[in-house]
C-alpha cells in the first residue's frame, strides 16, 4: 500500500516528465548543407563504420590464430617431453 507521501512524490515525478520535452537529436543535414553533401557524408561515415568492423574481426581471427599455435605447440612440447 502506497502511503500518502509516496503518491505526492510519484505525482510530482510524473507530473515533471510531463512537462519536460524529450530532447532527441537533429537528424539531417548541418545548415548551410545540402541534401546531397549530408548523404555523402553519410555513406562515407557508414563505409568507414563498415571497414572499422572488418578490421576488428581480422584482429580478432589472428589473435584466436595466435592462441591456437601458442596451445599447438605448448601440447607438442608436452608430447616431446614424455
Amino acid at each position: 500500500m502506497m502511503t500518502t507521501r509516496l503518491r505526492r512524490a510519484w505525482r510530482e515525478l510524473v507530473r515533471k516528465e510531463d512537462t519536460v520535452p524529450a530532447e532527441r537529436p537533429y537528424i539531417g543535414p548541418a545548415p548551410g548543407e545540402s541534401m546531397w553533401d549530408w548523404a555523402q557524408r553519410g555513406a562515407i561515415d557508414w563505409q568507414l563504420h563498415v571497414e572499422e568492423g572488418e578490421l576488428k574481426l581480422e584482429l580478432e581471427r589472428q589473435r584466436m590464430r595466435a592462441r591456437v599455435l601458442a596451445e599447438d605447440v605448448a601440447t607438442s612440447g608436452e608430447r616431446s617431453a614424455e
